[in-house]
């Protein structure tokens, strides 16, 4: 199979329109075995690889991941993004993780949008525990907490769980914020 592909581009010419000599391309082959889904192998193995890059040296700007659609575009953002969250400190000091697609510029993809949006929803309805679990999340997240994506969202415990980790006197704020403007609400709590 290797060499049916090689053919397939032997004759292909591309100009770099950056006249940058050199580069690295790298390809891989993986068994399209039915048992295990090939796709969640790469994204499985896409982690190290970025690491690889840029311990020969090249910056997280230089490396491009080449996608067939807008979907597997967003899995391999989702999963360099779960991995950069959840990796020790020494990995985020050494590495970066960062990625730019045309869905990461979207507002709606934006963690302190998701954010944002999670407090108006508790603020408009307290009882919304699915909104107040995405407040607790996110906030965990944006605080740099080590076990953020381990912290249990139960909502029966949901309450007991945010008093811990959400700074004192977070239930009060909510109320001042019920009582202003959109636009005041949401400068005060970002």
């Amino acid at each position: 199979m290797p060499q049916s592909f090689r053919n397939l581009y032997s004759e292909a010419v591309q100009k770099d329109p950056g006249k940058k000599d050199g580069g690295y391309v790298r390809i891989e082959f993986i068994d399209n075995n039915k048992e295990e889904d090939w796709r969640l192998m790469v994204l499985e193995k896409l982690p190290a690889i970025v690491e690889s890059l840029q311990d020969k040296g090249y910056k997280a700007c230089d490396i491009g991941i080449i996608v067939r659609t807008g979907n597997e575009g967003a899995q391999v953002l989702e999963r360099l993004i779960s991995y950069s969250e959840s990796c020790d400190k020494n990995r985020k000091l050494k590495y970066n993780y960062n990625a730019i697609s045309n869905d990461s510029l979207l507002l709606s993809k934006s963690p302190v949008i998701i954010f944002i949006l999670s407090v108006i929803s508790v603020i408009n309805d307290p009882s919304d525990q699915i909104s107040r679990a995405i407040m607790l999340r996110f906030f965990l997240l944006s605080t740099g907490r080590d076990g953020a994506e381990q912290v249990s969202l139960r909502s029966d415990r949901l309450s007991e769980i945010s008093k811990e980790f959400f700074p004192e006197g977070y239930v009060d704020f909510l109320g001042r914020v019920r009582q202003m403007t959109l636009f005041e609400a949401t400068e005060e709590y970002y």
